[in-house]
């Protein structure tokens, strides 16, 4: 099905969201999704300067349709146009993709509510769970590299987020083993004491910026997280077919590259290993051309806690 208009109607007003679906690979069904909420009745009246009901329905409608033509014109062949004498921007346009597999299963063990919680406690401003998945997944693939659609922060404030995070290490760890507990509960049956091979170790990287006290906290949180992730990916999303540093490796050289407005291209090589990826996860990297709309669907269900399924 096309992007579609739905409606959330209470006794005194109506919410609008745009709704499509995502195709799971496991469980062979379409399951629905947010692409994008638009407000309530009240709110859209007086955007659209509107009285009446149906005269939001019918702009909103118009609005669903432009986005199906847009998807439409994104399906079919394009041309792009490049001239030697025009210079690319002075900007990253190569940007890793990989490190999403990794965050996928973090959110799906819980740990963004759980950094949620430590950020509401503490009634911190700046992104402290992303920072913390960011930086993690920097310290396991390539620190230099430049992550797809990943947290603007300050290198102060990730200072900051990783100190938190040393000071709350007992109560952090406590929850991702009651996480986990409850994940075995429901039968997805995680070993979280596998035998990780990218278990940290050194202090690189802004870790560096830290004192060894708090640098081995972190650490030791790092830890914590890496081994049910690297069990989940290597032993249940690809079936123990590859070696962690074969999986590690592909991960750090999943990258793309923006050719500007809308479209990137993949620049790796495409192995058995990426279209093992695609049935775990039912994202497809390797399209000739990939367009913003499709990468962004994919960072809704890598940030979702349920946006994992496994068997």
């Amino acid at each position: 099905m096309a992007k579609r208009l739905k409606v959330t109607k209470s006794k005194n007003s109506a919410s609008f969201y745009i709704i499509d679906d995502f195709y799971d690979p496991k469980s062979k069904k379409k399951s629905t999704y947010v692409v994008e909420k638009l407000g309530n009745l009240a709110s859209l009246r007086e955007k659209y300067q509107y009285d009446s009901y149906d005269e939001v329905i019918k702009h909103l409608q118009e609005y669903v349709e432009a986005l199906r033509e847009a998807d439409q014109q994104a399906k079919a062949g394009m041309t792009l146009v490049f001239h030697p004498n025009h210079l690319i921007a002075c900007e990253p346009r190569l940007f890793n993709i990989g490190y999403l597999y990794m965050k996928n299963i973090i959110c799906f063990l819980g740990f963004k509510e759980i950094g949620d919680e430590i950020a509401k406690k503490h009634r911190i401003r700046y992104d402290f769970t992303n920072i913390i998945i960011d930086v993690l997944c920097h310290q396991i693939l390539k620190d230099e590299m430049v992550f797809y659609e990943a947290s603007q922060y300050k290198v102060q404030d990730a200072q900051k987020a990783l100190r938190l995070l040393a000071q709350e290490k007992d109560l952090m760890i406590f929850k991702l083993e009651e996480k986990i507990k409850d994940r075995n509960q429901r039968k997805v049956m995680i070993d979280a004491d596998y035998c990780a091979e990218h278990l940290l170790k050194d202090h690189t990287g802004i870790l560096g910026a830290l004192s060894v006290q708090e640098a081995d906290k972190v650490i030791d949180v790092f830890n914590k997280i890496m081994k049910p992730v690297e069990y989940l990916l290597m032993k249940k999303a690809l079936k123990g077919k590859y070696t962690d540093q074969d999986v590690i490796d592909h991960l750090a050289a999943l990258n793309i590259v923006y050719l500007g407005g809308i479209s990137y291209v993949p620049a790796f090589t495409r192995t058995v290993l990426t279209d093992d990826l695609v049935k775990a996860y039912g994202f497809q990297p390797s399209s000739e051309i990939l367009f913003q709309h499709d990468l962004k669907r994919w960072m809704r269900v890598v940030n979702a806690q349920n946006g994992l399924k496994l068997e």
